[in-house]
Parts: structure tokens; sequence; C-alpha cells
């Protein structure tokens, strides 16, 4: 009985402290040790077998089940198939469209996504024709490269597409290893790998395309030698003719580029030290610290509508942050940097400067309804109010016994 009782005590004892070592390491706490991953590792088992069983389940027998969403309750009434002029078999495509609308918006559209065509769940893009029918499709594949396996069609999706002039497409996925580029008969022009996502969007001289992708980067600690493999998040600039990178910066990058604007790293978890005070400490990134996931460069036939912002700026997303922010050339953030002569604290609504309600609603009692406020108050500021409407020269004056009239 009692050798019962002291295993159910050490083993509640251990399903704690393995709980702990397990918080700490997700919560960013434990900094990273062996022991802590290797807790993390094996309480994360029972789902890694479930992930792997439901893997081998979809790969074999039911391959579709990851693109396929079924909605049997969904009214499909006025919905009618896509026709096709290209000879290709897209099935369980339809449509429901106003006639009226598209007469006043007449023209080509591209549907992206991943269909059935000929029987085979494909990544495609089709090129509808103003009147709804399917007049060109490319089939949208990729191959193994740079060492990297590419992944059956069921288990990625298009995430960034740019149809070019020339017919020509660049596309990548996400789940993908590489960008890439079409011709207009389906040809592969060239594929750089990496690991691309969300956006391909097309500078304003149509010579590059931007892009973002994640590359692991691995770093060694000073003070402990660990080796730490993280993904950089990476803003890329890609020769549309070529495939060649002509740049390319990541959001280390711009953070340390813009060292005074710390939202950019309100997912960075403070190393709070205790008992040692450390300066300059490296801090720990929480999971997915940026999700760049749209990048706009500023059209020269715009810039004139946006003071402050010039041709080729790049007007960036980042949804972890809940931030919509603009770069300039030198990877310094427009958009946030204050302009030059402007207060940086800004007053709305009754407490606005030219607001008529600010007088009553301020100690100073100034504002556009100071005269009407003194006109029907007529008794005698108190002290703390005529304090309160004090001058900066006379404050000064005040606190650094300062002769008023050397103020300017």
């Amino acid at each position: 009985m009692w050798l019962f009782l002291l295993c159910l005590l050490l083993g509640s004892i251990f399903t704690v402290f393995f709980g702990w070592m397990v918080k700490n390491n997700l919560s960013g706490a434990d900094n990273g040790s062996r022991l802590g991953r290797a807790a993390v590792m094996v309480a994360s088992f029972p789902s890694l077998v479930t992930t792997v069983l439901e893997d081998i389940r979809v790969d074999t027998l039911d391959r579709d089940s990851p693109v396929r969403v079924p909605r049997p309750h969904i009214d499909l009434s006025g919905f009618v198939p896509v026709g096709s002029g290209t000879g290709t078999g897209v099935t369980g495509l339809l449509m429901r469209a106003d006639r009226q609308a598209l007469a006043q918006k007449p023209g080509w559209r591209i549907l992206v996504g991943a269909f059935t065509i000929d029987g085979e769940i494909s990544n495609a893009a089709l090129a509808l024709s103003p009147d709804l029918q399917i007049e060109k499709i490319w089939l949208l594949t990729e191959e193994s490269i740079d060492g990297m396996d590419a992944q059956p069609p069921h288990r990625k999706f298009i995430h960034g597409f740019e149809l070019l002039d020339d017919g020509s497409v660049i596309f990548s996925f996400d789940g993908g290893v590489s960008l890439q580029r079409f011709g207009r008969c389906g040809a592969r022009l060239w594929a750089i790998g990496g690991f691309f996502h969300h956006t391909v969007t097309l500078d304003d001289d149509g010579k590059y395309v931007w892009a973002l992708r994640d590359r692991e980067v691995v770093k060694t600690q000073p003070d402990t030698g660990d080796e730490i493999r993280y993904y950089a998040h990476e803003v890329v600039k890609v020769a549309v003719e070529t495939g060649e990178i002509a740049r390319y910066f990541s959001m280390d990058d711009i953070v340390a580029a813009n060292p005074a604007i710390n939202i950019l790293q309100i997912r960075k978890q403070d190393d709070n030290d205790v008992g040692g005070n450390a300066r300059n400490t490296d801090e720990k990134w929480l999971d997915d610290p940026f999700h760049v996931n749209d990048i706009e460069p500023l059209p020269a036939a715009l810039a004139g509508r946006f003071a402050g912002f010039d041709a080729g700026d790049l007007l960036l997303s980042a949804r972890s942050l809940n931030l919509v922010f603009v770069l300039d050339f030198m990877a310094r953030l427009a958009a946030l940097v204050p302009r030059p002569r402007v207060n940086l604290t800004r007053y709305h609504g009754v407490f606005a400067p030219n607001s008529p309600h600010r007088a009553w609603v301020t100690k100073a009692g100034r504002g556009r309804g100071a005269d009407r406020k003194a006109s029907d108050e007529v008794e005698e500021d108190t002290p703390a109010a005529r304090r309160s409407a004090m001058t900066w020269a006379q404050r000064l004056k005040r606190v650094f016994r300062m002769p008023q009239g050397t103020l300017s």
C-alpha cells in the first residue's frame, strides 16, 4: 500500500514537473534548453502519430479531401456550370453571375485555385472570356529543387500569382518550395528554390516582381555556443526575365534599420534576467513574430496623391503585428517616421485644438469656446485654475527662476 502511494506521489510530481517544462518552453521562458525541447517533443508525440496516420489515409485513400469542402446545405439555385472552349474537362465549377453588371464592366477575368481537371485535382489558373467561358488554362505544377522535395498537388495551393503582358505567369505555392515563371503555353521558363508564399507583385516598370520568402538561418549563441535555427522572413526582388534575385532584405534588417520604432518588436519576449540586470540581452521571439502577407510597390502614377512617399516605396502588411507600414529604398519605415515640425501628440474630438468644447473639458479653459465659457461663468478662478492656465514661459520662470524676457 505504501509503495503504491509512493509511486502515485512520484508520478504526480513528475507530471507537474513535466507540464511545467513544456509550458515554459512553449512560452519562451525556458530559453530553449535541451530538457525543455525534449519535453515538448515527448508531449507532442501523440499528435504527431495522429498526423502521420491522417497523412497516410489522405495519400492512399482520399487525396482530394484537403481541398474539397462539401457544402450540402448551400442553395445552388441560379448557379450554372462554367463552359470550356479549351477541350480540357473542368468539372464541378459552378458560377452565378449578374449579366447586367458584367455588361457594365466587360473584360477577361483570371480564376486561380484548385480545380477538378480531367478527373484529377490540379492547381491551375483559368482565363475566363467576357461571357465567362474558360478559354485558357495554365496547369501550375512544381518540381523538387535545391534538395527540397515538392509536395503533391493536394498538399499545397496557389498563394501568389501575377499575370504578365506576354501571357506568362509567375506564381508561388503555400506549402511549395519555389517561385516559378510559366510561359503562355505552359512551359516552365525558370524556377528558383525557396519557401515563397502569400504574394507576387509586379513592379511599376514590369522588369521585377516582389515576393515574400522564409529562409532558414542558423546562428550560434555567443555565451553558450548552442545553434539556433529559425526562419528569416524576407522581402525579395526578382528579375522577371531571368529569375535572378536582384535584392532581398529580412525583417531583422528592417528592425535594425529602425531602432527607434519599437512596434516592430512587440512579439519579442523580454528577458527579465532576475538578479543579473544585464544589458543588451538577446530576447526570444514568439512564434511567427511578423507573418508578412502582402507587399505592394507604390506606382509612379499614384505617388503624387500621397504626400511624403515616393514612387517605388513598398507597402507591407504584417498580420502578427496588426500593422501596415511603408518602407523606403533604405528599408526604413517611411510611414511611421514622424514628419518634421509636426507635434507627436495629437488630440481629437472635444480635445482637438479647434473644438468649440475644448475650453469646457480642459483645466486651462483655453480654446475656441473660452470666450463663451467666460461669459457664462463669472465667478473668480480658483488658484488651481490659475496655475493650470500659466504659459510655458511663466512655468519656466517659476521653476527655474529665469527672467521671462529672456525666454523665446
